[in-house]
């Protein structure tokens, strides 16, 4: 396992959609990875910023590249699971992400 710090952002995809999808996704976030689901533990929220974790990652690769893959497969099939769970569609929103991950010589970003 190792060490990361996550931080977050969510947007709805459609302006005109008066749903609360995205503010709803931003706030279940926290309470979904704080299961400790598949292949992450110690999930911390950082309660002075407001969408930023911390946590313990199982990380395999042997370089850079293949590390960025496992870790972007483990939070796509987590927050995906996470959106249905909710009844949310995964067309509604963005998350976009920024992450630190120890062993990884840089930080990365994806959205989903």
């Amino acid at each position: 396992m190792k060490p990361f710090l996550l931080s977050y952002s969510v947007e709805k995809n459609n302006p005109a959609d008066n749903s609360n999808a995205a503010a709803e996704t931003r706030n279940w976030i926290d309470d979904y990875l704080a299961k400790e689901v598949n292949n992450l533990q110690n999930i911390k929220k950082h309660t002075n910023v407001e969408t930023t974790i911390s946590g313990e990652i199982n990380v395999t690769g042997c370089c850079d590249l293949a590390k960025i893959k496992c870790v972007i497969d483990i939070f796509h099939h987590v927050f995906t699971n996470m959106l249905q769970e909710r009844n949310i569609d995964p067309e509604a929103v963005t998350i976009k992400c920024t992450l630190l991950v120890h062993d990884i010589s840089h930080s990365f970003e994806f959205d989903m």
